[in-house]
């Protein structure tokens, strides 16, 4: 969203990709973004997640949704790769941990498919972004109201963010940024890059975690999808 904004608005900042900086940059045209977990982070336990929407109450909100189980996947390797707090669990022992793992993840998401407090909210799927990213993108945009972003923009953003570019700025730390930087350069499991597949998870998970995730995500509002 970032470089495709930055395209739009003919802007040499670099720092502009990053939605944070063009949320600081007071361009008119364009609404301020807020990117932001919520709840639904690594350090979350599930019965603690937040269910009041009060606070976005009014807002235009853009709701990321993934398979939870790839989720799942991608979080054990941010706590267990990097993260500099000793972490010792298996990938099993961690899908069923209470803490930043699939139950919080589900309750995460159904706490905003069952709000009230919010009545304009679209809800972007990882998996639809694979499949289909120029649509996804220009949904986004006709969301929050930028209606006259090229389609060359929105393919340069595409192009820019594909995993084989953010792997490469990634390694070469060219944005400057500690989220995008590996943390051992030598171990793919490091990378904030680390695979960027659809249906991953199957790498990881037994016959047992299957049958235990799939227990739990029937508790998924349908509305997701999964």
């Amino acid at each position: 969203m970032g470089k495709a904004l930055q395209r739009h608005l003919k802007s040499n900042n670099s720092l502009l990709p990053t939605l944070e900086a063009m949320a600081t940059a007071s361009y008119p045209s364009i609404p301020n973004f807020l990117v932001y977990h919520g709840d639904g982070d690594i350090n979350a336990r599930w019965d603690s997640v937040e269910v009041s929407k009060a606070k976005y109450k009014g807002k235009k909100v853009i709701l990321l949704a993934r398979d939870p189980k790839d989720v799942v996947v991608s979080a054990y390797f941010h706590k267990s790769k990097r993260k500099k707090k000793e972490f010792n669990l298996s990938f099993s022992e961690f899908l069923r941990d209470d803490v930043g793992s699939l139950k919080t993840y589900l309750t995460f998401l159904n706490s905003w498919a069952n709000t009230k407090e919010v009545s304009d909210c679209l809800i972007v799927r990882y998996e639809e972004m694979h499949s289909d990213p120029v649509t996804v993108l220009r949904n986004v945009f006709d969301f929050a109201g930028i209606n006259d972003i090229s389609n060359e923009s929105i393919a340069t953003a595409i192009d820019f963010g594909r995993f084989d570019n953010m792997r490469k700025l990634e390694k070469s730390n060219t944005l400057g940024s500690d989220r995008l930087r590996p943390i051992d350069s030598n171990d793919e499991s490091t990378y904030k890059t680390r695979k960027g597949e659809v249906g991953g998870f199957v790498e990881h998970f037994s016959e047992d975690d299957l049958a235990y995730a799939d227990s739990l995500i029937q508790g998924l509002n349908p509305i997701f999808g999964y």
